[in-house]
């Protein structure tokens, strides 16, 4: 049976990324900091809490690069090329989207929802840096299945 929908395509065919399939964030969040890095991200912070993932810097590294008519939110949900991590390479964001459960920025004290639901207080305070002001917020659920 053929996937016509991208993003399903890209879970099922992604769990080979995970040790033993199973879906991690710590795994998500540094392919995120690889990326950040590949863009001028100077530092990148990974940091969890339970459940949830973070991905912070002084540096705006989702901003970075974009494509005419994309905005940040559209990383988490469309393949947004990559050239300058090969060819056929797609922004991290994308990875996230398609296996975290919730998912928000907060980008110098700006907060987007950009799945799930918005938490308050935010999780990532006091387990961020305080000099790192664009986080990126995740829960992924250990069993993923």
């Amino acid at each position: 049976m053929a996937v016509n929908d991208p993003l399903v395509f890209i879970r099922e065919q992604s769990r080979s990324m995970f040790p033993d399939g199973v879906v991690s964030g710590s795994v998500l969040m540094s392919n995120v900091a690889f990326g950040a890095a590949a863009l001028g991200a100077g530092h990148m912070e990974i940091c969890n809490a339970g459940e949830w993932w973070f991905a912070a810097s002084e540096t705006n590294w989702l901003k970075r690069d974009l494509p005419p008519d994309t905005e940040v939110e559209d990383l988490f949900k469309s393949r947004v090329k990559f050239p300058k991590l090969g060819p056929s390479s797609y922004r991290p964001e994308l990875y996230v989207g398609v296996f975290a459960e919730d998912i928000y920025l907060d980008l110098e004290g700006r907060s987007v929802v950009i799945k799930g639901d918005l938490p308050s207080p935010r999780p990532h305070i006091r387990v961020v840096p305080p000099w790192c002001t664009n986080v990126l917020g995740c829960r992924v659920l250990l069993d993923h299945s």
